[in-house]
């Protein structure tokens, strides 16, 4: 969570440390949460606190520029790697308990 840039925006990383932005998957659906609420958002009554628009707000999160497709295909992709790893795990617990029981019986 630190390193999804909301506690600490990736320019405030250390140098040997930018590359943990792009490695959770949290970074990628909070940018489009933000992004899909406050992009073209106008905020009258926060005008006088400097937040009249929600631009501002993404710039100062870093992430005015995002593209919510690319975020999206990367999640599925985590998504996609969980569960594969999951099914390959359980499969093999599966198969060598299963030959396991098989050399108990000869």
């Amino acid at each position: 969570m630190l390193l999804q840039g909301f506690m600490v925006v990736p320019s405030e990383f250390p140098g040997w440390l930018r590359w943990a932005y792009n490695v959770p998957f949290h970074t990628y659906s909070w940018r489009t949460f933000m992004y899909n609420e406050f992009h073209n958002q106008s905020f009258p009554d926060a005008a006088e606190s400097g937040f009249e628009d929600g631009e501002t707000i993404l710039k100062i999160y870093e992430i005015e520029n995002v593209n919510r497709g690319n975020d999206m295909i990367i999640m599925l992709c985590y998504g996609m790697f969980i569960h594969f790893s999951s099914f390959s795990l359980l499969s093999l617990k599966h198969w060598l308990k299963k030959r396991k029981n098989i050399s108990e019986d000869a």
